[in-house]
């Protein structure tokens, strides 16, 4: 009898676990397992780079990174084989960290259109491959966890096709009501999305006005629609706005043309003489609030408080997807990057008005040969010479050899000269500068701390060149300018500084993303420290008026921040300065 019922026992036991492991169960385990490593990479992703940026409620942030996971995982019903979905969980690897370590390095996502210069960062690679950490295994982890499920998976599975369309059905639904989400939220918040329509649930939308009129859509599509999603959104985002262009290449409304006949006048560069040689220093990544840490930069500090000496040290930062490449665009030709894709990449032939081409003799001396396409663009922006490392050994110069390479090349003639610096130390992530500065006190933050290294260092560089003209003479006839390329930390990392910053008196702020403009001009007859915000855009109008070109075709979509009726009656608004430059770029306008 005991022999029956064990016997019994384990025979049912045996029927049990063969049922609860069928290959029909282990389908549906599956299908389970590939979804929760979907939908973990979205929250991770979100954790990471988000931070506490909701979509516009935790009911629709919990949609957003479901729907489009339960979608994909429903086609395990229908592959016969299961390895594709280890390859979508690598290649969602893939995305996801050099998403997250892209706006890490550069506070934006990667675009369609960036993968089209992907091999122009020679020299800077460590700037994002140093953003990689111990949270990127945890973000690879659920792929290896998946990989270690697969193997005892069936490799070869029936097709089923009814759970393949429940689970479709599910997770289009899902798709549609973080749709209807969004845009309710959109109306209740006063944007004029318009009345919610069918069309606009439907999977794949992307709302014209958003692709036109949201300059954070980058942002506002990965956080609304999750990682996974943000990948055919913005194919689809990039596709429409491409036939946009297509659409308006050559159409301008009745008030852009005013606002072109008023900012483009006949040229007359023929009859203009700068007064002054002119040498533009880009310093890489410097915001305003460093130049109030004391002891951190002496040298620009000095220059800052002369008598002859314009300071502006709320200057808007307006770079897009190009950074660096935007920075130089705005500062040698007073237009504002494209809206989405990189101009010194997809336009890097167009023609330019700009400062240069008013010398007889220009050069830019930039540390890396090739970077942001610099071999096309400075030809464009009216460079005649350019100056880089060349050498196979020396990828990069130093700030240090691009100053004395600028001292030599500004001293090797008499004849006006215009020259464009380019530092490269306070690159992030800030590693390249090392050592011990003394005015930097205990309690700086770590990556404070290694940023004002840099800076500082740059700072050194920047006044072993002033005084080199000064000793030969060559200052009293040049002027001076000083910026940055653009600003670095984004909201995130501001966050931190800010407890540190209120006890240091530093103007740091969440959001304010200020670069400072120094302008030392031997003609400027007193001192002017413009305090209230200003834009990037207005470097280029102001450098015109120093050197005595204001009568130049191009007047650039800035003002000159000499003069204060024009601070405070702009033209043209920056939304619109941005739209009709797009429009310009795209165009090649200036060519006609």
């Amino acid at each position: 009898m005991w022999d029956f019922f064990c016997n019994f026992v384990l025979q049912n036991e045996f029927v049990s676990m063969n049922s609860l492991f069928s290959e029909k169960n282990k389908q549906h385990i599956l299908f389970l397992l590939f979804l929760l490593a979907l939908w973990v990479k979205n929250v991770l992703f979100h954790a990471y780079v988000l931070d506490n940026s909701m979509p516009w409620g935790a009911w629709q942030c919990h949609i957003a990174k479901l729907c489009v996971a339960v979608c994909i995982a429903s086609f395990v019903y229908v592959s016969k084989r299961p390895w594709w979905t280890l390859i979508v969980l690598i290649l969602v690897d893939i995305w996801g960290v050099s998403n997250w370590v892209y706006f890490r390095a550069n506070d934006l996502f990667v675009s369609v259109s960036m993968l089209s210069f992907a091999g122009n960062i020679k020299g800077y690679t460590s700037s994002i491959t140093n953003y990689i950490d111990g949270r990127t295994f945890l973000f690879l982890l659920p792929t290896l966890l998946y990989a270690v499920a697969l193997w005892f998976m069936p490799r070869k599975m029936k097709r089923r096709w009814t759970p393949f369309a429940l689970s479709l059905l599910i997770g289009t639904a899902l798709v549609m009501v973080d749709n209807a989400l969004i845009n309710e939220q959109n109306r209740r918040k006063g944007h004029n999305y318009g009345p919610l329509t069918v069309e606009k649930v439907m999977p794949f939308y992307v709302s014209e006005h958003r692709m036109m009129f949201d300059w954070e859509a980058q942002y506002s599509l990965i956080r609304d629609h999750s990682l996974i999603g943000y990948f055919p959104l913005h194919f689809i985002y990039e596709h429409k706005l491409q036939r946009y262009r297509e659409r308006t290449i050559n159409t301008f409304s009745d008030q852009e043309k005013e606002w072109l006949s008023a900012f483009m006048q006949p040229d007359s560069s023929a009859l203009l003489q700068p007064n002054s040689n002119l040498l533009i220093i880009l310093v890489e990544s410097l915001e305003t609030w460093p130049l109030y840490y004391p002891g951190i930069t002496p040298n620009m500090n000095r220059l800052a408080s002369g008598p002859h000496t314009l300071y502006a040290d709320k200057i808007k930062s307006q770079v897009g997807h190009g950074v660096s490449g935007d920075g130089h665009l705005i500062t040698n030709t007073g237009v504002l990057p494209l809206h989405t894709g990189v101009a010194c990449i997809l336009y890097a032939s167009n023609v330019y008005p700009n400062i240069a081409h008013l010398y007889p003799r220009s050069a830019a001396i930039n540390p890396s040969n090739g970077t942001w396409n610099i071999s096309q663009t400075m030809p464009a922006y009216g460079y005649q010479k350019l100056l880089s490392a060349q050498s196979v050994a020396v990828e990069l110069w130093s700030d240090r050899e691009v100053c004395d390479q600028t001292v030599r090349w500004m001293l090797a003639s008499d004849s006006l000269s215009c020259a464009l610096a380019m530092t490269i130390s306070s690159h992030s992530p800030f590693t390249r500068i090392r050592g011990h500065v003394p005015a930097i006190t205990p309690d700086t933050p770590d990556e404070m701390r290694r940023y004002l290294t840099c800076v500082h260092f740059a700072d050194s560089c920047i006044g072993l060149l002033l005084d080199s003209l000064e000793a030969h003479g060559r200052l009293e006839n040049t002027t001076v300018v000083i910026t940055g390329d653009h600003a670095i930390f984004h909201e995130s990392e501001r966050q931190h500084f800010l407890e540190y910053a209120q006890v240091h008196d530093l103007p740091i702020t969440a959001s304010d993303l200020y670069i400072p403009l120094i302008i030392y001009s031997p003609h400027a007859k007193e001192p002017l420290h413009v305090t209230e915000p200003c834009y990037q855009m207005d470097i280029y109008p102001t450098i015109l008026s120093v050197i005595g070109c204001e009568q130049y075709e191009w007047k650039g979509f800035g003002v000159n921040l000499y003069d204060p009726d024009a601070r405070t009656h702009r033209p043209i608004s920056e939304e619109d300065a941005y739209r009709l430059s797009d429009k310009i770029i795209s165009n090649n306008w200036f060519q006609q």
